[in-house]
């Protein structure tokens, strides 16, 4: 009886509400799609700068975790998330936001190169690795934690929401994923060899 109703009234007073329905469902499709978009192109965004830092750290005189070290590297991986998410940040709030991770990264490199050597030592061809490799893939974990929290951030709140960016980084630092160690302590041992086999530039 209800639907009797509601088809009396005639299709010229239905169509606006299928109209309103339509649209609503094509606007939720087209949202799911940026999201979906967004986080693959923030997923190799945070990849390549990821491979870049361990090798750079690799190629450094001393390699250490600090983010002062790369620090151009760590602020183009902050310019292109917020690119990738519409927002464009004030040079200020990235050096913020980047200094007090690398305070964060000052007062628990040890923790960090512990959580690494250790994790490593588990798999056979991995638990030898030296320190400038080991201070590499910890590079590698710091450019890949700090980059999905930004990125997991940007996409929930759509703001460079320090405090929330930092909260996540420090997280993913402290019990990073097996298999991501595995895949940044191959790009290393890649990235040794690589520097090993590649003849020497003319001077």
């Amino acid at each position: 009886r209800a639907l009797e109703r509601i088809a009396r009234l005639g299709p010229q007073t239905l169509e606006p509400g299928r109209e309103a329905a339509l649209l609503s469902h094509v606007d939720e499709r087209v949202a799911q799609a940026e999201q979906r978009l967004q986080r693959e192109q923030s997923d190799a965004t945070i990849d390549k700068y990821t491979r870049r830092a361990v090798l750079g750290a690799l190629a450094a005189v001393a390699p250490g975790t600090d983010l002062v070290i790369q620090g151009a590297l760590a602020t183009a991986l902050t310019r292109e998330l917020c690119q990738i998410h519409g927002l464009r940040p004030r040079d200020v709030d990235i050096d913020e936001l980047l200094g007090r991770a690398g305070g964060l990264l000052r007062t628990g490199t040890s923790i960090t190169l512990a959580v690494v050597g250790n994790a490593l030592k588990a798999f056979p061809g991995f638990g030898t690795l030296g320190g400038g490799l080991v201070h590499a893939v910890a590079y590698g974990l710091i450019f890949d934690s700090l980059g999905h929290a930004l990125a997991d951030t940007l996409a929930n709140t759509r703001d460079l929401d320090r405090d929330a960016t930092l909260d996540a980084f420090n997280k993913r630092l402290a019990s990073p994923s097996t298999e991501r160690l595995l895949a940044l302590a191959r790009i290393a041992l890649e990235g040794r060899e690589g520097h090993k086999t590649s003849p020497p530039e003319e001077t």
